[in-house]
């Protein structure tokens, strides 16, 4: 995780999966972070996050981190 997203702790992670599980899993069923690049998340992240309506840089920034440190 750390080679993907510095300084990143497991903590921040598990956070990131939370709100992850809480904001994306109401409209369909949750992607595996390893299922794509961090590029490939970067590019679905613009259009679901507003889709989503998380809109604080918080919990957009825990999401985003918990999907780059897993992604493939």
């Amino acid at each position: 995780m750390q080679q993907k997203v510095p300084g990143i702790t497991v903590a921040r992670a598990e956070q990131g999966y939370v709100m992850y599980k809480q904001k994306c899993s109401g409209c369909h069923r949750l992607h595996a972070a390893s299922e794509r690049t961090i590029a490939q998340w970067d590019t679905i992240l613009i259009k679901m996050l507003p889709k989503a309506k998380v809109h604080d840089e918080a919990t957009q920034g825990l999401i985003t981190d918990y999907l780059h440190a897993l992604s493939k």
